[in-house]
């Protein structure tokens, strides 16, 4: 009977040896868990999702590497991960975090993570589950209540026609007021028959017997020139102000045929620009000379122009 029980014991033994080794074997491995977890899978566009890694294991067991991606597709790191370890109860446990955010709308999924352990000489990956992620946009204020469709809003167009038709009248009147304007003084004129205009020898005559009794100051010399291109403008109805003194003296030379008092009249003018801007003082001597020579130029024009034999340019 003894012998029997010994023979039953020898041939189960091998069988126990085995089951006992796969105990041994298979404890350990199944102690190993890679998990992932986020804090929230649905956000709006913008706002952050923490990812974390959970790796434990037997103390008898090694870490070698936890690879989160380099980058994922629609998402993008806030802040790197980063491992911390920690140990448990005859375990270990390390954990690796993420922030992580996504600026497209959509349904995207945090890819697995994958851990490289090492026990006996022999290594093993341990892979986790991918987690979706819901990004939308942000929801709609559900609390004011729906507005009534405004009606069209008709368009007023201001009509401007009669405002053009009058500026139209108003211009062409105007236009015809110049003309007949134009017309009406140029009626009966030639332009060898010049206008006759007394008052303007008697200005002229008048000033040049003030000056005649005065001091030859500056002021003076310019009333002088200023008398001959007053009676000029007066005599011809045209500005003669504007003209230098080469000007005046080439409109006035066929009013003035004698050369002498063309020659004197240019001296006397010269004079006066000399006076007037080279601050220079002539001899007192010079002022009778001066004012008769204006004056014998305004007669002589006066002159040509009662004889019609010429018209003032």
């Amino acid at each position: 009977m003894i012998l029997s029980r010994l023979t039953i014991s020898n041939q189960f033994l091998p069988a126990i040896c085995l089951f006992v080794a796969a105990l041994v074997t298979v404890n350990p491995l199944a102690a190993q868990q890679c998990k992932v977890e986020v804090d929230r899978n649905n956000i709006l566009i913008g706002e952050q999702v923490r990812w974390e890694v959970n790796v434990s294991m037997p103390e008898s067991m090694t870490l070698i590497s936890i690879s989160m991606p380099d980058s994922i597709a629609h998402m993008e790191y806030v802040s790197k991960p980063m491992i911390d370890s920690g140990l448990g109860q005859a375990s270990k446990r390390y954990s690796q975090r993420a922030t992580v955010t996504s600026f497209d709308s959509g349904r995207w999924w945090l890819p697995p993570v994958s851990a490289l352990v090492q026990w006996n000489g022999q290594t093993k990956t341990l892979v986790s589950d991918s987690i979706p992620i819901f990004v939308s946009y942000a929801p709609a204020d559900s609390t004011q209540g729906l507005r009534d469709i405004k009606p069209l809003m008709e368009v007023e167009v201001v009509d401007y026609t009669y405002w053009y038709i009058a500026g139209g009248v108003l211009l062409l009147a105007l236009l015809a007021w110049l003309m007949y304007r134009r017309c009406r003084n140029g009626k009966g004129q030639t332009k060898n028959d010049p206008i006759l205009r007394a008052d303007a020898l008697d200005t002229a005559m008048k000033g040049l017997d003030a000056l005649s009794g005065s001091t030859p100051t500056p002021e003076n010399y310019q009333k002088l020139y200023d008398i001959l291109r007053t009676y000029m403008t007066g005599r011809s109805g045209k500005n003669y102000f504007n003209d230098t003194t080469g000007d005046l003296l080439i409109r006035l030379s066929p009013q003035i045929p004698d050369q002498d008092e063309r020659t004197s009249l240019a001296a006397t003018l010269r004079l006066c620009d000399a006076v007037k801007f080279a601050k220079f003082q002539p001899p007192v001597s010079e002022w009778p000379g001066s004012v008769d020579s204006i004056r014998l130029s305004i007669l002589a024009v006066e002159s040509r122009l009662k004889q019609g034999g010429s018209h003032v340019v």
